[in-house]
């Protein structure tokens, strides 16, 4: 299955979403590709360092290098499923990409994940692992 995580900046949620996705299903043999973008990412934006840790630490992945990419009709079409952070990302991605209607939905089914930049570490730790148990639920509703 090929997904695809889309966020604001592509600096922190989409990203952490899309690393620990790959690792969760590779670690029981599913073998998602994942991507992440951003509806506003810029390539100039900075992974912040609390976010480099933890998916050091969670993931074993270094993303250091990583440049935030910006959403692109290619990677919709690339997409089986389209996972959003904010309702208003869906929005967005469907304003401009009628044909990701279908594909598109919340990651959190109960609601937004809220953007953890500029916040404390504890934060950016919490925005983890709530990321972690939807993509858990998503792989179990997968039947991984």
């Amino acid at each position: 299955m090929k997904v695809l995580f889309v966020c604001t900046a592509n600096a922190c949620r989409s990203l952490m979403a899309a690393t620990l996705a790959r690792k969760l299903s590779d670690d029981k043999g599913a073998g998602w590709e994942t991507r992440s973008c951003g509806v506003a990412a810029e390539s100039y934006f900075r992974v912040p360092r609390e976010i480099r840790e933890l998916l050091k630490k969670h993931a074993g992945t270094d993303v250091s290098t990583h440049v935030p990419r910006l959403i692109t009709e290619e990677w919709v079409d690339w997409a089986d499923r389209i996972y959003v952070m904010e309702e208003g990302h869906r929005a967005a991605v469907v304003d401009r990409f009628p044909q990701a209607a279908r594909k598109t939905a919340l990651l959190d089914p109960a609601g937004d994940i809220a953007d953890p930049i500029g916040k404390d570490a504890t934060t950016y730790a919490a925005c983890l692992e709530k990321i972690r148990t939807c993509v858990e639920r998503m792989l179990k509703e997968e039947k991984v």
